[in-house]
């Protein structure tokens, strides 16, 4: 049962990564909700499918094709959407990556591309809408971390290292920003059942069945189970909560002592 109803008509919110997968669920479902939503991606083609899409179903949309490892991309995107909202009330820094490499074997390429797009990319982005927030006195940040954030898995060096700093930046932001009325919290799925993650976990069965041994609830993650946490975050539902780290897991991290 979803019985889930926000309006976010007076809002504009930047969701990066947001042409497929998580990202679009999140965008997908602010728009539907009234939002003047920002969709990031590097796909020109997917990006034209979206304006199409939202003018067909009416939802208020624009799009910049940006690419999360340049930061002249960064400030011409916030630049882009400060213009045309006239305000940024919301940030959803989605967009993230992995490249699996045994310790041992990392190579210094595939750790600073991991963490330049997991890391430093929501750093800079939101390091570029905060001004537009504090003249508003007030906005949300909502970072999509990971379970990795806070549990290792294997060849996931890069990847949980990077997510995991992901939560020391959320922190120390909060504890800087609650001044002017901007929150900012986090959220860490386990496994997302988007179209990219079904194609990696149904390639293997027993790595698959193991996972999901350790989660409680006994299933992955519904893309739309992340976008109904992320878009509380953002309303003003949860306008006391700022610092924080909700996890989707299904229960995992408290089955660790099992």
């Amino acid at each position: 049962m979803r019985c889930l109803t926000y309006d976010f008509s007076d809002c504009s919110i930047i969701v990066t990564g947001s042409t497929r997968g998580i990202g679009w669920e999140i965008a997908r479902e602010l728009m539907i909700f009234g939002a003047r939503v920002g969709v990031t991606g590097r796909d020109s083609d997917r990006l034209a499918q979206i304006t199409l899409e939202a003018e067909k179903n009416g939802w208020k949309c624009s799009t910049c094709r940006a690419d999360m490892r340049k930061a002249e991309d960064i400030a011409a995107m916030t630049d882009q959407f400060a213009r045309e909202f006239g305000r940024i009330d919301g940030l959803v820094n989605n967009a993230g990556m992995n490249i699996m490499q045994s310790i041992g074997s990392l190579t210094p390429e595939a750790i600073q591309e991991v963490v330049q797009v997991n890391l430093l990319a929501p750093m800079l982005v939101t390091n570029a809408v905060v001004p537009y927030m504090k003249r508003q006195r007030g906005g949300s940040i909502v970072n999509i971390a990971s379970l990795s954030s806070v549990t290792g898995f294997y060849e996931h060096a890069a990847y949980c290292a990077s997510k995991e700093g992901l939560l020391g930046f959320t922190n120390a932001t909060a504890s800087e920003l609650g001044r002017y009325g901007i929150r900012i919290n986090s959220v860490g799925p386990t496994v997302v059942l988007t179209e990219l993650g079904k194609e990696i976990w149904d390639a293997d069965k027993q790595k698959r069945e193991r996972m999901k041994s350790f989660i409680p609830l006994g299933r992955f993650v519904k893309p739309e189970e992340v976008a109904s946490t992320v878009l509380f975050l953002l309303s003003d539902g949860a306008s006391m909560i700022s610092g924080d780290f909700i996890l989707i897991d299904g229960g995992y991290m408290s089955g660790k002592g099992i």
